[in-house]
């Protein structure tokens, strides 16, 4: 995320990041994961 709000700053882009916690699906097993939402600001 870091390296992607460098590379798309210079054309005025303003990137930002949003962790969450989704309950997903793993072999059968329910699964804690962590979701980034990375939208411009």
């Amino acid at each position: 995320v870091a390296i992607a709000r460098g590379f798309v700053a210079p054309s005025g882009v303003d990137l930002i990041c949003i962790p969450a916690f989704t309950d997903i699906l793993i072999d059968g097993e329910e699964r804690t994961a962590i979701k980034l939402i990375v939208e411009p600001r």
